[in-house]
């Protein structure tokens, strides 16, 4: 009699059922099993925006996030004064998703620009890309100049801290220029001892062969994966849900996540009692955050209305905002602190109700 056991294909990063005098069988094919193949990168499909769902300026030389959740993005460029536009933008390679991450030049360029977009890994999950000894990135792309597709990869100074990214491989990949998508793999690609601390991934669109404005450069099911062979795309989470949830833990708000902060809507109003208010007292309130977030945020108040910032409306009877103040309540939650206001009455509870953002990304 043989013995029926699971082993794990290196090629293939799935689990296979091997049974006596029978081929193995991939266990995702077993009973609807979800696929054994994870994706490092959070938000690979684009699909959320939290920050801003509109078309923006990316900055110069300097990295932000301002779009896209989880990806980071800035131009390089010594002589383009004219920032490119980003985007989560309506388009996908396939069915598989429905967004992208857009750059757009709005002027003609210098073949020296690159358009860089970013995620930073977590040290939780860089080590097991670690543990691995080596991993595999893909993406879609399509671009209407650039012929240069460059991956670099960068290890955090200290855990999770990016203060200081040294730069330990780069790759580039020559890419069509008439605005066909492509499926760009970066395989078999080489760990470092100090990804312990985190990991950052660069993509960046390089070296313009077309010197021309209004061309756009699109990324799409960007993939991060164990093995030496990239995988097909799947999202970090099993659900779109779970993708929404892995994102809010880096940055989370009241507001629905296609509305930008600063937005006059009900939809997803905080609303919180304080306890009596007395005189001269500050009165608070706990807000706990729709997951926990992966350290004390830095939050941002807005009143119903958006602004001014800093605030929230009350139903005391003032005209204008209560001032407030959001204190850190840790990674679960924070606290809303009453200052001041109008047509509140001393020894009555105080109602006030707002939206807050709350960033803690890496």
């Amino acid at each position: 009699m043989g013995i029926t056991s699971i082993i794990l294909d290196p090629i293939k990063n799935v689990l296979l059922l091997r049974r006596p005098g029978q081929s193995p069988l991939s266990l995702p094919n077993l009973d609807g099993l979800p696929p054994t193949v994870k994706n490092y990168f959070i938000n690979g499909g684009f699909d959320f925006a939290q920050r801003s769902t509109a078309t923006i300026a990316s900055p110069i030389n300097t990295v932000a996030y301002n779009t896209v959740d989880r990806w980071r993005n800035a131009y390089f460029s010594g002589t383009w004064t004219t920032a490119p536009l980003v985007k989560r933008e309506i388009a996908s390679p396939n069915s598989k998703t429905k967004h992208s991450f857009r750059w757009q030049s709005n002027a003609s360029v210098g073949t020296s620009v690159t358009l860089d977009s970013q995620q930073r890994i977590e040290a939780h999950l860089a080590r097991e890309l670690l543990a691995a000894g080596t991993f595999s990135i893909s993406v879609w792309v399509a671009s209407q100049s650039c012929t240069t597709l460059r991956c670099e990869l960068l290890y955090a100074s200290a855990e999770d801290n990016f203060a200081t990214s040294p730069s330990y491989h780069t790759v580039d990949k020559t890419i069509v220029n008439n605005g066909a998508w492509q499926l760009v793999k970066f395989e078999g690609l080489p760990t470092n001892a100090n990804m312990v601390n985190g990991l950052q991934v660069r993509l960046d669109f390089t070296n313009y062969a077309v010197l021309n404005a209004n061309a756009d450069h699109y990324l799409a099911q960007a993939m991060c994966n164990v093995g030496p062979k990239a995988q097909d795309f799947v999202r970090h989470a099993p659900s779109l849900a779970g993708e929404l949830a892995a994102c809010q833990r880096y940055y989370s708000k009241s507001y629905s996540p296609d509305v930008v902060p600063g937005t006059s809507t009900t939809a997803g109003l905080m609303v919180v009692t304080t306890r009596a208010i007395t005189a001269a007292a500050t009165n608070e309130a706990s807000v706990r955050h729709p997951v926990v977030m992966r350290n004390s945020a830095v939050l941002t108040l807005y009143p119903q209305t958006g602004s001014p910032t800093g605030q929230l409306n009350n139903s005391g009877g003032a005209t204008t905002p209560a001032t407030a103040a959001a204190g850190s309540n840790g990674d679960a939650g924070f606290t809303v602190s009453i200052t001041g206001g109008s047509g509140f009455t001393v020894g009555q509870a105080i109602t006030v109700f707002g939206h807050y953002t709350a960033d803690i990304d890496l």
